[in-house]
């Protein structure tokens, strides 16, 4: 039996992507063929496997960076690791609030159907550290800032609602 050729998918091809390669399959299961049977196709279908840092949109990279709460107010430099094992620096101008994203262009997965070298990009999603405990002269400082008496006064009240519930989540009903 001919082996398959080797493909590294690791970098490019999306989930339930088919790779499929005439000829070299085995229609006899185990390792034999006859003259008068033909090999079959081998088909491999892609399956992604979840990342620990990164999840996949298409050719775009999702990643999640934690910034300090007084970096996301009052700006600085965050380095942000790509899937390669390089790093990048990004600065940041303006007040990051949780929830916010910066895309780093061109940083992404390479694109299977371009061959030119097109990548996706790399979406940076920025989750806030806020501290835990505030002394009472800290809180006091706060409270002396304009721009946050400014949206203290703007602030409209909130009203919690319980979460959504699925009817499939009660099968009781």
């Amino acid at each position: 039996m001919a082996h398959p050729p080797t493909q590294h998918t690791h970098t490019t091809h999306l989930t339930n992507t088919q790779l499929t390669y005439r000829g070299i399959g085995d229609q006899l299961g185990d390792g034999r063929t006859t003259p008068s049977t033909a090999s079959g196709d081998l088909v491999v279908v892609i399956q992604e496997q979840p990342h620990q840092h990164y999840a996949r949109c298409g050719n775009d990279l999702i990643t999640i960076q934690r910034v300090p709460l007084l970096t996301a107010l009052t700006g600085g430099l965050v380095q942000v690791n790509k899937l390669d094992d390089q790093s990048v620096e990004v600065p940041l101008t303006s007040v990051i609030a949780p929830g916010s994203e910066v895309v780093l262009g061109g940083q992404g997965m390479p694109d299977p159907e371009n061959p030119s070298g097109c990548h996706g990009n790399l979406i940076v999603r920025f989750e806030v550290d806020f501290p835990c405990t505030l002394d009472a002269a800290a809180q006091t400082k706060l409270r002396e800032i304009p721009e946050l008496q400014q949206q203290q006064a703007q602030l409209v009240p909130v009203q919690v609602r319980p979460p959504c519930v699925r009817r499939d989540d009660h099968p009781e009903r």
